[in-house]
């Protein structure tokens, strides 16, 4: 820190950290990748915008001590590779992962073109699935009534309905909660500019 113009340094057992998220990896680049990726600032007020809405949801565990050891489970493991004919677009790039109803036919196909954080919950509003998808990541909508969608970036993901790709669900920096992921629902969205004009 600076004091009085001179830069000071300062050791401590434990220390607060008082500072935009954002900078932190800059700070301490020995940060493991899931906090880094934490930090995020879409996916820090997505996160903050849950807990809000849903106070009955339990408190994030504590984020690990840095350069520990970092025990993660995750939401969804990508399989390996799709079923034939699940999907007649193109196939996910290089790297890509998939996440979500791997093992047979999905009707809805949800794929990010850039880094977006999404999360789907039940009819019963628990969350089946939370995730930040990177480019070319994809995730298969199980056939369960009653699914719904949140995004931090709804202009950031390609929709497909039996291999047939949708209006977008609004500009990429907005923000849609509680999409219906049902293939009536998805098949009546009007696209992000009717969508803006209602907003």
């Amino acid at each position: 820190y600076v004091r009085d113009g001179k830069a000071e340094k300062v050791r401590a057992g434990h220390v607060v950290l008082a500072c935009y998220n954002t900078v932190i990896p800059h700070m301490c680049p020995e940060m493991p990748a899931i906090q880094r990726e934490a930090v995020n600032p879409v996916v820090a007020a997505m996160l903050g915008d849950e807990a809000a809405a849903d106070t009955a949801a339990p408190p994030a565990p504590p984020a690990p001590p840095v350069g520990g050891d970092v025990a993660v489970q995750a939401a969804s493991l990508p399989s390996a590779a799709v079923a034939a004919g699940q999907d007649e677009g193109a196939t996910p790039g290089p790297g890509a992962r998939e996440y979500g109803a791997t093992d047979g036919p999905a009707r809805i196909v949800l794929e990010a073109t850039e880094e977006n954080w999404i999360q789907v919950r039940s009819r019963t509003n628990q969350a089946i699935f939370t995730q930040i998808l990177h480019g070319g990541d994809r995730y298969y909508v199980p056939a369960e009534d009653g699914l719904s969608l949140t995004t931090g970036k709804a202009g950031a993901l390609i929709v497909t309905v039996d291999g047939k790709r949708l209006n977008a669900l609004g500009a990429v920096g907005a923000v849609r909660r509680g999409v219906p992921l049902d293939v009536g629902s998805l098949l009546q969205e009007p696209g992000p500019a009717a969508i803006a004009a209602e907003d």
